[in-house]
């Protein structure tokens, strides 16, 4: 006798065989940049397809929600957080803070990124077109973090009584070929049984890694290095100071200065 379709739907239900409910996949237009689950790091592009890394972004998704670290062409940086703000688009706000992006897909699957902050309640757009990005993963480790804490030069590095940070807007003036930064911690901060060490990061780039030049003053801890002043211009020097346990490292803070070599 030939099985009918509904003589084969009992037996499967006699048989105990699961359900067969269907299968929802969602296919996304642009592939893996997409607002729901995006991640790795992009690049503004200008000149056509010329990537400038001073406008860079790092995106990752945790438990459905995306965040991103945000630098915007100049050497501050800021975190956000994601909200939903239509179709393929989202927009991110400052943690903490005034200033947010909206982000979006245009026809080329490129991201498009509007700054703009909140004063008074209402919305300020940054003046000019949207700034356009695209994944480029030869910028992982370029410098993300938010800056925490002040990073000292000269006397200030190596003297807590002396280390004192700019005024705001002030960028100091360096004529010497070389200059020590350094930074400052309360030794209970570390973790017992860790390592102190940081990374030193120059223009965004990685300068110096696993640094270990850490002594202990009193109380505190004084976390430094000497610095070669190697182009003159404006520059930000940007230092991760790290404790190094059993675990992997733990990130304590990081500390930031920019300063003008003459």
């Amino acid at each position: 006798m030939r099985a009918t379709p509904l003589l084969m739907m009992c037996l499967a239900f006699a048989l105990g065989c699961p359900n067969n409910e269907p299968v929802v996949t969602v296919v996304h237009r642009c592939g893996d940049v997409n607002f729901t689950d995006l991640s790795g790091t992009f690049g503004r592009i200008q000149a056509e397809n010329n990537i400038n890394p001073k406008f860079r972004i790092k995106f990752s998704t945790e438990n459905g929600e995306i965040s991103g670290k945000f630098v915007l062409g100049g050497f501050e940086r800021w975190a956000m957080v994601g909200s939903p703000a239509g179709h393929e688009q989202m927009t991110f706000q400052e943690t903490g803070g005034d200033r947010f992006i909206k982000a979006g897909l245009n026809d080329d699957c490129r991201l498009t990124v509007e700054p703009g902050r909140k004063d008074g309640g209402k919305e300020v757009m940054d003046p000019g077109e949207p700034l356009i990005f695209a994944p480029f993963g030869e910028i992982a480790n370029y410098d993300y973090e938010p800056c925490s804490e002040p990073l000292f030069i000269q006397a200030g590095a190596k003297r807590k009584v002396r280390a004192k940070p700019p005024k705001d807007g002030e960028v100091p003036a360096i004529r010497a070929s070389s200059m020590p930064v350094g930074a400052w911690s309360k030794k209970s901060d570390l973790p017992a049984g860790c390592d102190p060490i940081f990374d030193l990061y120059l223009d965004g780039e990685g300068d110096a890694y696993n640094v270990a030049t850490v002594e202990e003053k009193g109380d505190d801890l004084n976390w430094g290095m000497d610095v070669d002043n190697r182009y003159l211009g404006v520059h930000g020097l940007a230092m991760h100071r790290y404790a190094k346990c059993a675990d992997g490292r733990k990130l304590l803070g990081v500390a930031c200065i920019e300063v003008e070599v003459k």
